[in-house]
């Protein structure tokens, strides 16, 4: 985990190091987003493995929310960005040897995006990794850890395609209407084994942005 995070770190630094001709951005948003149905996959040693045609909630205002945050480096009408999309994952259909299974805390992307403005729009893309936080129950056994910053795991990559629409508002601060698709593949840990976690997903969003 601590090596693709690092590596991230050190595009990041490489893409927002300081420009003399660079404008900045910084965005908060939250919202949800729907899941597309894919197959779930566990394995756990000493057992048969389990396929389950997942269908996923997102429950964007329980516990832990659902949020996406980023900055940007802009130049002219271009820009680089980083971007964390707080996605969650909740099991809507368990079954008889899936008792619990979400990953909630959350299905995290974390991206390095490319952007373009024309107008008030801005359209991106990104990719990067997913850092998953997974809570289970799989045939009676409980997998998570809930102490602060704890289970979390570097888990898969994922990627984005997303269409922006600012709103002014006051001075550099203006509303943010956003409408994105993901996709992404991670595998995370169960007790004895691991799941394949598949996402791919259409999301909306609302918020804030200030540039400087």
């Amino acid at each position: 985990m601590s090596k693709g995070i690092v590596a991230l770190c050190l595009i990041a630094l490489l893409v927002f190091c300081p420009s003399t001709y660079a404008a900045w951005s910084f965005e908060a948003m939250g919202g949800s987003c729907a899941h597309l149905s894919l197959p779930l996959v566990i394995r756990q040693e000493g057992y048969p493995v389990i396929k389950h045609q997942a269908t996923w909630g997102t429950h964007p205002f329980e516990e832990a929310p659902y949020y996406s945050w980023r900055v940007a480096k802009w130049e002219d009408d271009k820009s680089w960005e980083f971007e964390l999309i707080h996605d969650k994952m909740i099991l809507e259909n368990p079954s008889g040897d899936i008792q619990h299974f979400e990953v909630s805390h959350g299905y995290n992307y974390l991206l390095v995006n490319r952007g373009c403005q024309r107008g008030q729009q801005v359209f991106r893309v990104g990719a990067g990794i997913i850092l998953g936080h997974p809570e289970t129950k799989v045939r009676e056994k409980s997998h998570g850890d809930f102490r602060f910053l704890r289970g979390f795991y570097l888990s898969g990559i994922g990627g984005q395609a997303a269409a922006q629409h600012n709103i002014d508002i006051y001075g550099p601060v203006y509303g943010i209407l956003e409408g994105k698709m993901t996709a992404a593949w991670a595998r995370v840990p169960v007790a004895e084994g691991f799941a394949d976690v598949p996402a791919l997903a259409a999301h909306g969003l609302f918020g804030l942005g200030v540039r400087w």
